[in-house]
C-alpha cells in the first residue's frame, strides 16, 4: 500500500451506531486517526469491536479486525449484514456512489486489505435497491 492509495482513500468505522468518517487526505492508519480523535485506549477498542473500512473511488471496503500484541492486526469474519444495511447507503450519499462494488474482509493468507477482497456482495444481496431504500421482504 503506497503512500497515493493512502491519501486516496477515506477511512471510516462504524462505532456505537455512528459513522465517523476521516477527512480526505489523510496518510494516516485507522489507529492513529482513531487516537488522534478518541484517544488510544478507545481507539484499540474501537477496532477490536466494530466495522471499519474506506471508501475509494467507487469502492467500498468493510472489514473486523482484532488487535494482537498491541500492533499486528488478524482479520476476521464478523461483518455484520445489519450494519452494513446502514453503513452503505450513508456512504455510498456521502461520496456520490450509485453502483459501488462492496469488498468484505482480505484475501486468506493475507493482512493487505487494499485489494482483493476476500468476497464481494451487491446492494441487492444486502437488501438494497438501487435508489438506497430498504427491500420488502416477508
Amino acid at each position: 500500500m503506497g503512500p497515493s492509495f493512502h491519501k486516496e482513500r477515506r477511512m471510516w468505522a462504524y462505532v456505537m451506531d455512528t459513522l465517523l468518517v476521516a477527512p480526505a487526505g489523510m496518510i494516516f492508519t485507522h489507529l492513529e486517526w482513531l487516537s488522534n480523535l478518541c484517544g488510544y485506549q478507545n481507539a484499540t477498542y474501537y477496532i477490536d469491536t466494530f466495522m471499519r473500512g474506506y471508501v475509494i473511488n467507487n469502492h467500498i471496503r468493510a472489514y473486523c479486525t482484532s488487535l494482537v500484541n498491541g500492533k499486528q492486526f488478524q482479520f476476521h469474519h464478523r461483518v455484520k449484514r445489519d450494519d452494513l444495511k446502514v453503513v452503505v447507503p450513508m456512504l455510498m450519499n456521502l461520496f456520490k456512489i450509485d453502483n459501488p462494488q462492496i469488498g468484505l474482509g482480505a484475501v486468506p493468507g493475507t493482512d493487505d486489505v487494499q485489494w482483493p477482497a476476500k468476497c464481494y456482495v451487491s446492494l441487492k444481496q444486502l437488501g438494497l435497491i438501487n435508489n438506497h431504500e430498504i427491500e420488502n421482504q416477508s
